[in-house]
């Protein structure tokens, strides 16, 4: 729907939303909920996350990596990130690939 979309941001003082590194989370950082579909690079996620669904990566063709950040929050991730994909934190489970990312 919006090809050229590369970061949404949200205001601090929003009680609903957030974002991170140009994505759109709840509030509390704990569910993502999309990632814009021109973004390019490496898509960053906060370790706070709980719900990740893999379908708000699926019309992100620029993106050729997912990372993990480490924020330094007293939660433990749910999720980890290896060359560029996203697994569940024990990498028994694939999350999300990247278009961009190649065969």
């Amino acid at each position: 729907m919006l090809p050229n979309l590369t970061s949404i941001d949200v205001a601090a003082n929003n009680t609903h939303y957030s974002s991170y590194n140009g994505a759109l989370l709840d509030a509390a950082k704990t569910s993502l909920l999309l990632i814009p579909e021109g973004m390019e690079g490496t898509a960053v996620l906060p370790d706070t996350l709980a719900a990740v669904p893999a379908c708000v990566f699926s019309r992100c063709t620029k993106l050729m990596a997912i990372s993990v950040a480490n924020t330094g929050s007293a939660a433990s991730s749910a999720y980890a990130a290896q060359d560029g994909i996203l697994y569940t934190n024990d990498l028994s489970s694939l999350i999300a690939a990247p278009a961009g990312i190649g065969a």
